[in-house]
C-alpha cells in the first residue's frame, strides 16, 4: 500500500486483539528520489541529534514493537529493515545500559555534522556486555571524560596503525 506522497509503503500486522497495525517501511523507490526540500535540509544540518541517541530510541521503539506482539522476533524487524539479525542485536544490546546512561544518551545535545558525535555504538558495545551497572557508569565516565584519545585510538585503528597500548606509532618508513 503506498502512501498519498508515494514516498512510505505501510506494512500491516494484526495486532493481539486483531486489529491492524500500519507500520510505514520506506520502499526502494523512496530510497532513489530526489534530495530533501532546501529548507527541510538547512533544519536538519542545523541541529541534528546524534546517532547514538536516534540508535536508543529506535531500540526502545523495537522493544515496544516487540512487546506489543506486533512482530515476533529479531528476525521480523531485520526483515522490515532490510538489515540483518546480527544488526538487530547490535542495536538492541544498547537496552541492556544502565537507565542513567540510557537517559543521558537521549539527552545528548544536537550535532551539525556526523564528525562531531563523541560516541558511537561500538565504543558502548563494550559497556553495555558488562552486568554490573557500576561498572557500566565507570566505563561510561572514562568514555565522556576523554573524548580526545577516543577519537586519536580510533582513527589510528582505521589506519591499521594502533599497537597493544592505544597509541600511534609514529611512521617509521624507510628508517632501520
Amino acid at each position: 500500500m503506498m502512501a498519498a506522497a508515494g514516498k512510505l509503503a505501510c506494512w500491516r500486522a494484526s495486532d493481539m486483539d486483531g486489529a491492524p497495525v500500519s507500520i510505514p517501511v520506506r520502499n526502494c523507490a523512496a530510497r532513489q528520489s530526489s534530495p530533501p526540500a532546501p529548507e527541510q535540509s538547512a533544519v536538519t544540518t542545523a541541529a541534528r541529534l546524534p546517532r547514538i541517541t536516534r540508535l536508543l530510541a529506535l531500540a526502545v521503539r523495537f522493544e515496544g514493537l516487540l512487546q506489543d506482539g506486533t512482530v515476533r522476533d529479531y528476525a521480523d524487524l531485520a526483515r522490515l529493515g532490510g538489515v540483518s539479525r546480527a544488526r538487530i542485536t547490535q542495536i538492541m544490546s544498547l537496552r541492556s545500559l544502565a537507565p542513567v546512561i540510557q537517559e543521558r544518551i537521549l539527552a545528548l545535545p544536537g550535532v551539525s555534522s556526523p564528525t562531531e558525535d563523541m560516541l558511537n555504538e561500538r565504543l558502548l558495545r563494550g559497556v553495555a556486555q558488562r552486568y554490573d551497572w557500576r561498572e557500566q557508569m565507570r566505563m561510561w565516565e572514562e568514555l565522556i571524560r576523554q573524548p580526545e584519545e577516543i577519537d586519536k585510538r580510533r582513527i589510528g585503528r582505521r589506519a591499521g596503525r594502533v599497537n597493544q597500548m592505544g597509541d600511534v606509532p609514529k611512521c617509521t618508513w624507510g628508517r632501520q
